[in-house]
């Protein structure tokens, strides 16, 4: 959540469909999308459906990748 920040509970999947012009196109929907398989998976875990350590390490890449380029000045 970007409370502590922006005093907002919103969160990354609601900023990125607030503000479409953050992301270039297509890149909005893949963020979007990303966003839709952290949350099925890592926050509504079905029985079987547990994410591996790789599907974790590529997401926190992602992650990690994204915020830094929307931290960059001018974001």
């Amino acid at each position: 959540m970007f409370a502590p920040v922006t005093g907002s509970t919103a969160t990354l999947g609601d900023v990125i469909k607030a503000h479409r012009d953050l992301l270039p196109r297509p890149l909005d929907v893949a963020v979007d999308k990303i966003w839709g398989f952290t949350s099925e998976r890592g926050r509504h875990l079905i029985e079987g459906r547990e994410p591996s350590a790789e599907e974790a390490e590529l997401v926190v890449g992602l992650a990690s990748s994204i915020g830094a380029y929307l931290a960059k000045p001018g974001r």
